[in-house]
């Protein structure tokens, strides 16, 4: 019995280097680099609209969610708290790798393309492990430059 409840929070990210290097005439960078947490609403072009969330997993899991909501957790030790749902639209870089984690290949994520990974967004491909995720959004130089489904269960 699988529960997966998201309740909106602003979340950290982190001050760890990617290899991507900036593209030619870029603007500088936007968002540093490092890695965020969120829920990826849409992709258009070179930017990605996203959702910051925060992921809690274990005694922390149990203890967010308590704070929350008042509530004991019931199910797996795993929470995404999003008391914010306030979206901002980042940079995307030309070369982004797409990570999902498909149905038939749970639990680990397969790279898929881009357009892929639009119709998973969009929901005209069902075969997307979860219906909405969080990802793990890869940052360097001021841009996304890669995406990963964090598996939940």
């Amino acid at each position: 019995n699988t529960q997966f409840i998201v309740i909106t929070h602003n979340p950290r990210t982190t001050t760890e280097a990617a290899e991507t290097e900036p593209e030619e005439g870029g603007d500088p960078p936007s968002i540093p680099p490092g890695e965020v947490t969120a829920l990826v609403r849409s992709v258009d072009g070179d930017t990605i609209t996203v959702d910051r969330v925060e992921i809690f997993t274990g005694m922390k899991a149990l203890d967010a969610f308590k704070e929350d909501t008042g509530r004991e957790l019931e199910g797996p030790e795993f929470y995404v708290r999003d008391t914010d749902a306030k979206t901002e639209t980042m940079p995307l870089a030309k070369q982004a790798k797409f990570n999902v984690i498909k149905l038939g290949s749970c639990c680990d994520p397969t790279e898929v393309d881009r357009a892929t990974f639009a119709t998973f967004l969009d929901g005209s491909n069902e075969d997307l492990f979860d219906p909405s995720p969080p990802y793990r959004l890869k940052t360097a130089y001021g841009q996304i430059v890669e995406i990963t489904q964090v598996y939940v269960s």
